[in-house]
């Protein structure tokens, strides 16, 4: 049996302590097969660490043939006759590690096992028996003779470590029966605070938020603007990002020139002295407390605070580009974030052509943009910026004057480069989407109440208003704010408010009187008039129309006179508010039709005497309905004969100057009894009176048709202008004077018309008139 036996060993190092290595024989792994293995945890470096083992095929725990040192051990199973088969290995660690090591041993060179695909890359190879080889690269490794065995190693710091499996020959598996590990060095940023702005906030609507940066960061960033104030306020819906920095101690030797001429490189001499000072020549450089003490012209420039002599380096500015005026080599961490500052300043007030341009280098590349100092002399001006590390394990800084023109002499302190210990963490403030709505602010006047309706934008609210009401509306009475509020079905405790302003106009004003006088017949003389109580604000506004209310006929009085019969309508204002009322104006002795016949029906030739009951008439017209006519000065009786059978329709006019009223009787002719056989002829009529007062003293209080063997009969009830007031079904047929609503109606005429069917099914119909009085 071919086996490629690989063994696991993280080796310590001197600097980590054994409280910092965890050793594992993988003897937890089960002997039956799984395809993923999570090992115990080891209290060790911070925390416990643990790690886990993903094949894509079946392994256990099983002893490796042929070598007594592997008692146990992980073995993934092959398909042993399959050759082509590759194995995908995965191992996880729940925190990052250090320094790891892979063992493995070829148990059959012949069959030259390999591993592949190895990532991360690792970092070194070495034999320990037999011969491994490295075809190209660090993410392959051969076993190119039987029992050869070797070590496989990672730097790190990593989490995980994956490659492939791959026999170009049948073979049983890979035996992993071993496990060393250590921790990586503690970062310098560990010491650090934790940055924890808190939990995700959810506000109620109206509430804000006041999160504060915490003080024991150097620095700190806000993403609302303007970013850099001590604390924020929250009162919309947001993401807050906090970013803070801590630095660690200053790397750079001699950053701020207190310990003299030492620790950095340049391109640039020493001073050489002149008629100036010692600075008189270009290229030239000194460490100095100011810059006028090493050339005349120069500025009394102050350093920028120090506990030593208060050092600074000052050049005069070279006419070469490009030259290095200060660089030091320091030794950093890969993958690790620095920041890099400096300051500088123009030793004299110049030009913008004769200003020094400085730029920065970390590794021949270069960092942030080009810098200058401003134009005036001893203004010091900070440059920095962040760097990371990358793979790189030392960091060559270099600060380079690019400008080639006299006169740019500047001067440099305080150079730092720290470790940045970069943090970040955010707050989502979101705010309880909830809302009550009042409704919109309402103004109406006392006498024209309105409702105010609460809304919520979730189903079923229980709505409280400050009067203590619990419906969803209600009729305010007095003018001010009304506040509605509701529990948010959130879960968040929110009390929702809303508020509307209601302003009603008080209206200490009425009618006294609405009144009218009568007209007389046939001559507009009548009157209508109001009178009224206040007190108002200005004068009010009397409009009368009528008659009717939708005449357009209008006057702006509070007396109209010269008026004919009909209702009239008053509208007074004050402040918008108006105040409505109507009055009828009557006719004084108004003629009164009233005719009746006898009889009212039989067989042709009917004979019909038709008596007139008229009053306050002096003349009247008949119409017969049979094509006859008449008229006459007196109540004498009419007389008419009729032949067809049929339904007559008798009219009396009763005329009193330009006045009239009508009154109507109907006379039917029945058809002849058919023979052989009599029929029983059962007698049918129809009365109705012309006149009826429904004022509720139980007299005359209903209008009424007097029925004769009548077994159906419908009847509509109109208006003089056509209007259905009243329509029954109803046998025997009453009408109480009021309306479908259940309103009196107006004094005056109204007509009616009917279809009825007798005891023989006869089938008849008319109209007529009733005159309505209260």
């Amino acid at each position: 049996m071919k086996t490629l036996s690989l063994i696991i060993v993280l080796v310590g190092f001197a600097h980590i302590s054994s409280a910092q290595i965890a050793s594992d024989n993988l003897s937890w792994i089960s002997t039956t097969s799984v395809t993923s293995a999570t090992s115990p945890s080891f209290n060790t470096c911070i925390g416990p660490v643990n790690y886990t083992i993903t094949s894509s095929l079946g392994f256990r725990n099983i002893s490796a043939a042929g070598d007594p040192n592997y008692t146990t051990g992980m073995v993934t199973p092959a398909a042993i006759f399959d050759p082509s088969l590759t194995i995908p290995i995965t191992i996880t660690f729940s925190q990052s590690i250090c320094n790891v090591r892979i063992r493995f041993t070829d148990l059959d060179g012949g069959q030259n096992e390999y591993l592949n695909a190895i990532s991360p890359a690792y970092s070194g190879l070495t034999d320990v028996a037999g011969d491994f080889s490295n075809p190209g690269g660090s993410t392959q490794v051969n076993a190119n003779m039987d029992n050869a065995s070797g070590w496989v190693e990672w730097n790190g710091p990593l989490t995980s470590i994956s490659f492939n499996y791959n026999r170009p020959g049948p073979g049983c598996g890979l035996i992993i029966d071993s496990m060393i590990f250590e921790c990586c060095s503690a970062s310098p940023c560990s010491q650090y605070t934790t940055l924890n702005l808190g939990n995700d906030t959810l506000l109620c609507q109206g509430q804000s938020l006041n999160l504060v940066a915490p003080i024991v960061y150097d620095s700190y960033t806000w993403n609302i603007l303007p970013g850099n104030q001590p604390d924020v306020t929250i009162t919309a819906p947001t993401s807050v990002v906090l970013n803070v920095v801590n630095y660690t101690a200053n790397l750079v030797v001699n950053g701020d020139f207190e310990a003299g001429n030492t620790g950095f490189t340049t391109g640039y001499g020493p001073g050489t002295g002149g008629s100036f000072g010692l600075l008189t020549n270009p290229s030239t450089y000194a460490v100095t407390t100011s810059p006028n003490l090493v050339h005349n012209n120069f500025g009394a420039c102050s350093d920028l605070g120090t506990t030593g002599p208060g050092n600074m380096l000052v050049v005069n500015g070279s006419n070469v580009p490009n030259i290095t005026v200060w660089s030091q080599v320091i030794t950093v961490d890969p993958n690790t974030d620095y920041s890099f500052s400096a300051w500088a300043t123009s030793v004299e007030n110049i030009t913008q052509s004769n200003v020094a341009i400085l730029q920065f280098f970390i590794n021949g590349v270069q960092i942030g943009p080009v810098f200058s100092p401003t134009l005036l002399s001893c203004n010091w001006q900070q440059f920095s910026q962040f760097w990371n590390s990358g793979v790189s394990t030392s960091a060559t800084i270099s600060i380079v004057a690019q400008v080639s023109s006299g006169n740019n002499d500047f001067a440099i302190d305080n150079i730092t480069f720290n470790t940045a210990c970069l943090q970040s963490d955010t707050l989502v403030v979101t705010y309880d989407a909830n809302t009550v709505d009042a409704g919109a602010n309402i103004t109406f006047c006392q006498n024209e109440p309105q409702t105010i309706t609460a809304t919520a934008n979730f189903q079923n609210p229980n709505f409280t208003w400050e009067t203590g009401a619990t419906t969803p509306t209600i009729t305010p009475a007095t003018s001010g704010w009304y506040t509605v509020s509701a529990v948010s079905p959130s879960g968040s405790g929110c009390i929702l408010r809303d508020s509307v302003n209601v302003s009603i106009t008080a209206m200490p004003w009425g009618f006294d009187t609405v009144a009218a006088q009568p007209t007389s017949c046939g001559v507009n003389d009548g009157a209508v008039y109001t009178l009224v109580h206040g007190p108002f604000v200005g004068q009010p506004i009397y409009t009368w129309n009528g008659p009717g209310a939708n005449n357009p006929n209008q006057i702006n009085a509070s007396v109209w006179q010269n008026l004919g019969a009909g209702w009239y309508y008053i509208d007074v204002e004050n402040q918008g508010c108006h105040r409505k009322d109507s009055v009828l104006v009557t006719t004084l002795n108004p003629p009164i039709a009233q005719v009746s016949a006898n009889p009212t029906s039989g067989y042709g030739p009917l004979s019909v005497t038709f008596t007139n009951g008229s009053s306050n008439s002096n003349s009247f017209d008949w119409y017969f309905g049979n094509g006859n006519t008449n008229s006459t000065t007196d109540l004498s009786s009419q007389n008419q004969v009729y032949d067809s059978v049929g339904s007559y329709n008798v009219i009396l006019v009763a005329i009193n100057g330009n006045c009239t009223d009508t009154a109507f009787v109907t006379v039917i002719v029945l058809p002849p009894p058919v023979p052989p056989i009599p029929p029983v002829i059962v007698p049918v009529d129809i009365k109705a009176p012309n006149i009826f007062t429904p004022n509720g003293d139980h007299v005359n209080d209903f209008f009424t048709f007097e029925l004769l063997n009548i077994k159906e009969l419908d009847v509509t009830v109109v208006n003089r202008w056509g209007n259905p007031v009243y329509v029954s079904s109803a046998v025997p047929f009453s009408w109480d004077g009021k309306d479908s609503g259940g309103n009196l109606v107006s004094e005056g005429v109204y007509f009616y018309k009917y279809t009825a069917k007798g005891a023989q099914d006869e089938l008849f119909e008319g109209q007529g008139f009733v005159q309505l009085f209260k």
